[in-house]
């Protein structure tokens, strides 16, 4: 059984990926086995593009600090891509974006063996993480590289767990609110819903952006909002495939891995082309979507004093268009919506707000098999209109159903 040092978990039970890079001569197999996320081909690409989009000298610069704090840190021979390789240029981009002057925290990762550091390797480490996130460089740098005696903000019972090692692997992610807002497209049907609203209201201004892992493709849009305007979480509420990320939010960045072993990748970064104001459509939107703005919530928005009136206006009109889409409450609920027909609206959406639901009922270590029965039952007995192939959804591990669930699991871990 083969192990990885870094790592006390065994790899042997994981799949190799399918782009696995040769394994280098002068390495053990210990220290790069087949499982590795890392030394693929989309690991390479990934360090290639942060070097190309990094600061002059920033990440040399890192190198010399990790080098400084730890001889022995295992950089390795050239050809060989590793955790530690990859933290370093997650550490290099964080620095980098809290100099911009974005919130920056690290985050979970994977080890070398292709295991989590963490339950998701899309959470941010430890508890707290709200209050660590950083504008500071030197501050966030310490993330990445600390000193004898750090500690991670107190848990509820008061404990202070010392900050995780320099060599555990760590990602970068991005402290959403205080001006900042995400717009989350996830997918096929996140891509139609922002096209539909777009030729409507008109395009998002050039901004920083990024892809995503997903499977099914994913983008991120960062935008700024004036600090008079709280924009809430929401997944799912803007329309099919659409999130945004607010007050108390967080978004992974590149070039952080994603749990499909593809890589969080910049399109255009903060420090290339900014951060652009959000259209006032878009934030009145994201206001409407808001679990707080229905009913009581809804009308303190329209009628606050401390929302400006534009807001306040535009605010009513996607309230106006946002009741087609409100959705009833509890897994039963949202389940008597699914299928074709008067009535009813479709499947995906439906199926992604019915597990939002379950989760938050069940806690997030429910188990997903029997929520994939319950949902699986209730697609065979939804009515269908011509020509509609649910075998999407009965596919395997890798079926839209799954990506649902996984996708609403996902979002249940860092909102609730």
């Amino acid at each position: 059984m083969t192990t990885n040092r870094f790592s006390p978990v065994a790899d042997d039970d994981l799949p190799v990926p399918e782009d696995a890079l040769p394994r280098p001569a002068r390495v053990p197999k210990s220290l790069c086995p087949p499982t590795s996320p890392f030394h693929t081909q989309r690991g390479k690409a990934a360090l290639d593009r942060v070097m190309a989009q990094l600061p002059e000298d920033a990440l040399a610069a890192m190198i010399q600090r990790y080098k400084a704090a730890d001889p022995d840190y295992p950089f390795g021979p050239l050809e060989w891509i590793n955790a530690a390789k990859h933290t370093t240029c997650c550490a290099a981009m964080a620095a980098s974006l809290a100099d911009f002057g974005l919130r920056v925290v690290d985050t979970h990762s994977m080890y070398d063996s292709g295991r989590s550091t963490g339950r998701s390797c899309k959470l941010a480490r430890a508890k707290g993480w709200q209050i660590r996130a950083e504008r500071n460089p030197e501050k966030v740098t310490r993330f990445y590289i600390p000193e004898k005696g750090d500690t991670y903000p107190p848990t509820a019972d008061g404990i202070e767990y010392p900050v995780a090692w320099i060599r555990a692997p760590r990602g970068v992610g991005i402290a959403t609110g205080d001006g900042i807002v995400v717009l989350d497209e996830d997918g096929p049907g996140g891509r139609a819903s922002l096209a539909r609203l777009q030729e409507r209201n008109g395009k998002l201004p050039e901004t920083a952006m990024q892809k995503t892992g997903r499977l099914d493709g994913g983008r991120q849009y960062f935008l700024r909002v004036t600090p008079d305007v709280a924009v809430p979480n929401s997944a799912g509420r803007m329309g099919e495939g659409l999130d945004a990320r607010g007050q108390g939010g967080f978004a992974m960045c590149g070039p952080s891995i994603h749990p499909t072993l593809n890589f969080y990748e910049w399109l255009l970064t903060p420090m290339e082309v900014g951060i652009a104001i959000a259209p006032d459509w878009l934030i009145a939107l994201m206001l409407a979507a808001s679990k707080k703005s229905t009913g009581r919530g809804s009308d303190k928005v329209a009628k606050s004093a401390a929302v400006p009136a534009w807001v306040r206006e535009m605010h009513t009109a996607a309230m106006a268009e946002r009741a087609e889409t409100d959705w009833p409450s509890g897994i039963e609920g949202k389940l008597s919506l699914l299928g074709d027909g008067e009535g009813k609206r479709g499947f995906n959406d439906v199926l992604f707000q019915a597990a939002l639901s379950w989760f938050a009922r069940e806690g997030i270590k429910a188990d997903k098999g029997e929520l994939l029965g319950l949902l699986r039952a209730a697609i065979k007995a939804a009515p269908k209109g011509p020509g509609r192939d649910v075998s999407r959804y009965f596919g395997g591990p890798e079926d839209d159903l799954h990506r649902q669930i996984n996708r609403a699991h996902d979002y249940a871990v860092e909102n609730f």
